[in-house]
């Protein structure tokens, strides 16, 4: 069986409780704004996931679908240099540190831009070996 939610854990008590659900893979961010992610906040995130026996797949890249005035990354949408090219150093950043920790993909929540749709499209990254 598969789960999905768009909901992340509120607390520790999430962790467990998922754990006691049967769910063994999530994408979960680390607490704190993904710009400022070290590598240490990316492995000490997984090594907590993996205390309660669930394996973090995926962590998300600042780089949503959001109203551009209140995106992680406005500049990226709007390629607006040198702005867009700190933004795009932040998402490669946080894709060499979750290689370097073991976390084998990163997700981008994407949806058409100025849509209604109701239905959302994802793109998953995975990182190689």
């Amino acid at each position: 069986m598969y789960v999905g939610t768009q909901v992340g854990a509120r607390n520790d008590a999430d962790f467990e409780q998922w754990a006691q659900l049967g769910v063994v893979n999530v994408c979960s961010d680390p607490p704190g704004d993904a710009r400022t992610w070290t590598k240490d906040d990316l492995a000490r995130h997984r090594e907590k996931l993996e205390t309660y026996g669930i394996t973090l797949d995926m962590v998300q890249i600042p780089l949503s679908s959001t109203p551009l005035d209140t995106s992680q990354s406005p500049n990226i949408m709007l390629g607006k240099s040198p702005e867009r090219d700190r933004e795009i150093e932040v998402i490669q950043n946080i894709i060499r540190m979750c290689g370097e920790v073991g976390i084998p993909a990163v997700d981008r929540k994407s949806t058409r831009l100025n849509s209604s749709h109701v239905v959302i499209s994802y793109a998953v990254f995975c990182l190689k070996k």
